[in-house]
C-alpha cells in the first residue's frame, strides 16, 4: 500500500533543526515502521498525520455533501459512506477529518 503522507525515516527527524545544530546531532537512526495493509491503513494514517492538519466538517448530511462537492469528491446516497469516503480522501491529502456538531462558531465553516 502506498503511503501518501510523510513518515519520518529517522529518529532524528523528530528533533528540531535548531536542537540538532545546538547539540551537534548528526546521527541517523532508522525508524522501523510496521508495514501498511488495507486493514490498518486508516488507523495508522490517523495516528501519524498531525492533528494540526485537521479539516473540520459539520456532521450533517447536507454539510458533508457540500464539503465533498466543494473539494471535487463524488458523493453517494449514504451519509456514513460519504464520511468514509472523505476520511480516505483527506488521508490522501495528508490531512485528517474531524466531524463536529454545528454550533454558532461553526455556522460560517463547512
Amino acid at each position: 500500500m502506498e503511503i501518501t503522507w510523510k513518515r519520518p525515516q529517522y529518529l532524528e527527524d523528530l528533533i528540531s533543526d535548531e536542537d540538532k545544530k545546538r547539540w551537534q546531532i548528526t546521527t541517523q537512526t532508522p525508524i522501523l515502521h510496521s508495514p501498511l495493509t488495507s486493514s490498518n491503513y486508516i488507523e495508522t494514517a490517523l495516528r501519524e498525520i498531525p492533528k494540526t492538519d485537521t479539516l473540520r466538517v459539520v456532521n450533517q448530511d447536507k454539510k458533508i455533501r457540500d464539503f465533498m462537492r466543494a473539494n471535487g469528491v463524488k458523493t453517494v446516497h449514504e451519509q456514513i459512506e460519504n464520511m468514509r469516503i472523505i476520511t480516505e480522501w483527506a488521508i490522501q491529502q495528508g490531512k485528517r477529518i474531524e466531524f463536529v456538531k454545528e454550533t454558532a462558531a461553526t455556522n460560517n465553516n463547512v
